[in-house]
């Protein structure tokens, strides 16, 4: 009884919110294309101050969702997705934001501060979600990322008149093309210029330090990932972080695999291609007696104490910030493939791992 309550209350107020059977009536031909220039599984298309979000399907590029995104409607977003919480954060819309994952993943300490407050919830992982708090919260959009799991009371909710939009920036291959979803955000939130304007200053930065390291001479041998269960898990070459070391001056050993997936190796053939590596990047901890007793073998590989760098001391950071700032993350790789480009940099998301 107390859910059909809550759920009574909520078709209520969502009464004028756009649900599934006007996206039927929306008309793409009403609104003119916005360029995109790295992304795959999205496009915007923009009428006046409004705009059109389709999502497309990463395999055959289909349009799978859509949103109406009007200036004269106020958002009310449940964002279970870290790198679009933080988009929300770097356009200073976080009053947009309702909920969350959880408030220990969060690094904004602003946003920090409207959680304290209770003016965001904490929802926890998406299939665990509890229908009657997200009714009581009675938000417009919920963005998650997409898994092999139904989305809990997705025909209710969606009857309701809330969009569930499944992200897929993750899946993005080029740098550039996971921090092109900040249009979206822009779009969301009224601050479409300015995102339009932020990521254009990112490109530059980015493409700026890809060509500083085009021309170095000595390009470092590297490796990526560690060992997870038996397997080895490293980024493609065709990986968007296979083609961050290749943009920032570094010569992977996997560079020439193809897909966007992960590689899953065995030890062995990790140990025998990697006995002269200079640098490991990812390992996954932040100190060296955490690296051993997740992985026996590290011992094994020539990457020495210094050359062995992580983001696991600024986790929450990491995921909040750098799949859009794709020109901090090259400025960090780049610095540690040709430290001699600046002995005095401070790195922003990566650290030694060391004893």
């Amino acid at each position: 009884m107390r859910q059909l309550l809550y759920l009574l209350a909520f078709s209520v107020t969502l009464l004028g919110c756009t649900g599934k059977d006007e996206d039927s009536k929306i008309d793409p031909s009403d609104y003119a294309d916005v360029e995109l220039k790295y992304a795959e599984f999205f496009r915007l298309k923009q009428k006046g101050n409004d705009f059109l979000l389709e999502l497309l399907d990463p395999d055959t590029k289909d349009v799978v969702q859509s949103l109406e995104i009007s200036e004269k409607k106020n958002e009310r977003v449940i964002c279970l997705t870290a790198t679009l919480t933080g988009m929300f954060c770097e356009l200073n819309q976080r009053n947009y934001l309702i909920g969350v994952t959880a408030e220990n993943q969060l690094h904004d300490q602003k946003l920090k501060q409207r959680f304290r407050k209770g003016k965001v919830k904490e929802y926890g992982d998406f299939a665990q979600l509890s229908l009657e708090r997200v009714a009581d919260a009675q938000p417009n959009v919920i963005l998650y990322n997409y898994v092999n799991t139904d989305f809990p009371h997705k025909e209710k909710l969606e009857k309701l008149g809330v969009k569930l939009l499944i992200v897929n920036d993750w899946l993005e291959a080029h740098p550039l093309a996971k921090a092109e979803w900040i249009k979206v955000i822009g779009a969301m939130t009224g601050q479409f210029e300015e995102a339009c304007n932020l990521f254009s200053a990112i490109e530059s930065r980015y493409n700026a330090t890809a060509e500083k390291v085009k021309n170095m001479n000595e390009k470092p041998t590297v490796i990526s990932g560690n060992l997870i269960g038996g397997s080895w898990y490293a980024p493609s070459g065709e990986n968007y972080f296979g083609i961050l070391m290749k943009d920032a001056g570094g010569n992977y050993r996997y560079k020439d695999t193809k897909g966007g997936k992960s590689l899953a190796l065995p030890i062995e053939k990790i140990l025998e291609d990697n006995q002269e590596t200079q640098i490991w990047l990812n390992p996954g901890v932040s100190k060296w007696n955490q690296l051993l007793q997740l992985n026996p073998h590290a011992e094994l590989l020539p990457a020495s104490e210094d050359a062995i760098y992580c983001y696991s001391a600024k986790t929450n950071l990491f995921w909040e910030e750098s799949a859009f700032h794709a020109d901090y993350m090259l400025a960090d790789l780049a610095h540690i493939f040709h430290p001699e480009m600046d002995p005095n940099y401070s790195f922003r998301y990566y650290s030694p791992v060391r004893k």
